[in-house]
């Protein structure tokens, strides 16, 4: 509240901003570490801002595939603001991109919980409550939310042959997606009926990580798939 308290004041009242932890860092800490690299926050109230300006926001981040904390998610009056923007954020992201809730985070009666873009229900969320969506580098370690560096590697090669190949049968669990050490692997993006994610040519080197770590065994090397 310190933005509307030094408007307020206006310089005729001294004024002293004392840092503290915020909702989001601390809903962080109680899901793990979601917030390992950029991130956004985002408040879904249109009290003071008009819907379309929230949902412009909500398109560049699910655009730069930010992880992103949602404050005011659902209220009384609001029950469909939360299920829009994670409609948003499923057109490029897959299905099991990991998303965490936290209730009354550093509360009395606080409580958490980890679900999926495809499974959360908006319903569970209230004005008490932060939601985190995670990024393409986001995963479940030992049922706690961790990001890494994912697509913040540097700069995407254009050319190139991809040495993997991600076939239909990927279910979009992203286990891949953390473990390929050149970041290779991205959400699919063109909106058509395939599978959820792809692999950048020119940056797969073709080690094999991903295939060994896929549980739906979707994922083959170029070689291979020629070959067969």
């Amino acid at each position: 509240m310190a933005s509307p308290a030094l408007e307020l004041a206006d310089g005729r009242i001294d004024v002293t901003g004392v840092p503290g932890v915020t909702a989001a860092l601390a809903a962080g800490a109680v899901l793990g570490a979601p917030l390992g690299h950029d991130h956004a926050l985002i408040s879904l109230s249109d009290l003071h801002t008009q819907w379309q300006v929230i949902e412009r926001r909500v398109r560049a981040v699910a655009e730069a595939d930010l992880v992103t904390c949602f404050y005011n998610p659902v209220s009384r009056t609001r029950n469909w603001q939360l299920g829009r923007a994670l409609a948003i954020l499923a057109e490029h992201r897959p299905p099991g991109t990991p998303v965490g809730w936290v209730r009354d985070v550093s509360r009395p009666g606080e409580r958490a919980g980890i679900s999926t873009l495809a499974g959360f229900d908006p319903a569970a969320a209230d004005m008490h409550t932060l939601v985190v969506v995670g990024s393409s580098a986001t995963t479940v370690v030992a049922g706690r939310m961790v990001t890494g560096p994912g697509t913040m590697a540097g700069p995407e090669p254009a050319t190139g042959p991809a040495a993997a190949v991600v076939t239909t049968a990927c279910r979009g669990c992203g286990a891949c997606l953390l473990t390929c050490p050149e970041h290779a692997i991205r959400p699919f993006r063109d909106g058509r009926t395939m599978a959820p994610l792809t692999v950048l040519p020119g940056r797969c080197t073709g080690c094999g990580e991903c295939v060994e770590i896929c549980p739906a065994d979707a994922i083959f090397l170029a070689e291979e798939v020629m070959t067969w």
